[in-house]
């Protein structure tokens, strides 16, 4: 800390200062001594012993009056800390906060931090955010939920052009919700994080249970064409691509039970995508016998209203007067 007033008094400056304290420890070299070959440098160094601050502040400084002074009349030391490293993004200072995670997921750190830092009262001019692991799996969380977006309304998209219809896609995409909920059963019981690797195997999940959706929208839009009641439509449907659909889901979680009890060093980022399809696929399955069948009696009823309504629209009562004078 400079003492300012005594300084200007005196008429001297920092730099000034600063050059008596650098002499006190540098070593300037003046030239080398040469014997039997063998060179040696000679460097000049001050006498004078400085061990501590003690010995420091004791060391005179010639001032520009000609006077000696300590150098314990201008300045006093204090300890106190300062930064390594100022960095800077986009011209601003900012400082990195860094910590490791231990015997937690990565999932419930994040949800923790967000909460300390929604309740964290920011000084003005301040601002926090969140980088490294915590970052990349927001960013990685909202990648997937685009990419699970675009490939439902892709594969809406195609099943509306297959099926010349809306109200079939609506009905095979009823089911996706179901998924998402067996999904969340699986990862609850395994006790497995939501990773990369799983949110992918949302994304393959989604396409495979639409397949079971399909196979009997399609099988009931057969029985439809041939003259059968609705109700009898869905009940040939049912027995007739039971079979089929459960083959499907059988062999499909077969072959991923493998990679859910595997165990190597692997396993812990692989093993999440398995469970996703296995519980998501034996859940939806389940359902889709029962769910589709009710959603497609709801639309085929909401359709039949429609009609009766828009029907009714069309007599006029001209039409109606007609009708009686020709009934007289």
């Amino acid at each position: 800390k400079f003492h300012e007033k005594k300084m200007e008094k005196d008429q001297v400056t920092a730099p000034l200062m600063y050059e008596y304290v650098q002499g006190s420890f540098s070593h300037v070299p003046v030239g080398e001594y040469v014997n039997n070959g063998h060179a040696a440098p000679i460097v000049l160094k001050t006498d004078i012993s400085i061990n501590d601050q003690k010995d420091l502040l004791q060391q005179k400084i010639t001032t520009p009056t000609g006077d000696e002074e300590k150098l314990s009349t201008y300045v006093t030391l204090e300890q106190t800390t300062s930064p390594t490293q100022i960095n800077h993004q986009n011209g601003e200072r900012y400082i990195k906060v860094i910590a490791d995670i231990e015997e937690r997921d990565l999932g419930s750190v994040n949800r923790d931090v967000q909460q300390l830092m929604k309740d964290f009262e920011t000084p003005e001019g301040y601002e926090l955010s969140i980088r490294g692991d915590l970052e990349e799996q927001q960013e990685m969380a909202q990648d997937m939920a685009l990419v699970l977006a675009l490939a439902i309304f892709l594969v809406f998209v195609v099943m509306a052009i297959q099926f010349n219809s809306l109200k079939h896609p609506f009905i095979i995409m009823s089911i996706v919700p179901v998924t998402i909920t067996g999904v969340i059963i699986g990862m609850f019981i395994t006790q497995k994080e939501l990773s990369v690797m799983s949110a992918i195997g949302i994304v393959m999940l989604v396409g495979i249970v639409l397949n079971n959706g399909i196979l009997l929208i399609d099988r009931v839009k057969q029985m439809r064409n041939q003259g059968l009641a609705v109700n009898e439509a869905l009940v040939d449907a049912g027995r007739n691509r039971l079979r089929p659909i459960f083959m499907t889901t059988l062999t499909t979680v077969g072959g991923m039970i493998p990679l859910a009890l595997a165990t190597d060093g692997a396993s812990g980022y692989q093993s999440p995508l398995a469970v996703v399809i296995i519980s998501g696929l034996l859940f939806s399955t389940l359902i889709t016998l029962l769910l589709i069948p009710a959603i497609y009696l709801v639309f085929e009823d909401l359709g039949n209203g429609l009609k009766r309504v828009f029907i009714r629209k069309k007599k006029t009562p001209q039409d109606k007067t007609e009708g009686a004078r020709v009934s007289s």
